[in-house]
């Protein structure tokens, strides 16, 4: 991941053992093994201009084969404490409605965000 204020110079963004799941390998600084299921990866935004880009940065060669990658959810948003526990077997509910976005804790830190955009979800699991 990198980021730019100008569009022309790009910073890559963060460091292993920074943020949360922030980066995998420490000799590339950069995602390389494979998870078994979607987790939040998350890093404080190191600038404060009202300008900035960010890009995901990709690399391959012919000698390695791993499933593919996948991004979802790319929020930018005010700094949340991020759940880092065990996983949550037994589910943890709320009703879900309006347009505003509707946020799911354990221990005062963030596991999810939904914003139902207008639409009555109900009790959500």
């Amino acid at each position: 991941m990198e980021y730019s204020t100008d569009g022309t110079n790009w910073i890559r963004l963060g460091a292993v053992g920074s943020g949360t799941n922030w980066y995998d390998n420490a000799t590339r600084q950069a995602w390389q093994l494979s998870n078994s299921k979607w987790h939040v990866s998350s890093y404080d935004i190191p600038v404060t201009t009202t300008r900035v880009k960010f890009r995901i940065v990709m690399k391959s060669d012919a000698g390695t084969n791993f499933e593919g990658v996948g991004v979802d959810d790319i929020h930018i948003f005010d700094k949340a404490s991020i759940y880092a526990g065990a996983d949550i077997t037994s589910g943890l509910a709320q009703n879900v409605s309006g347009s505003n976005w509707i946020d799911f804790n354990v221990g005062g830190n963030r596991v999810v965000s939904i914003n139902p955009n207008g639409q009555n979800l109900g009790n959500t699991m």
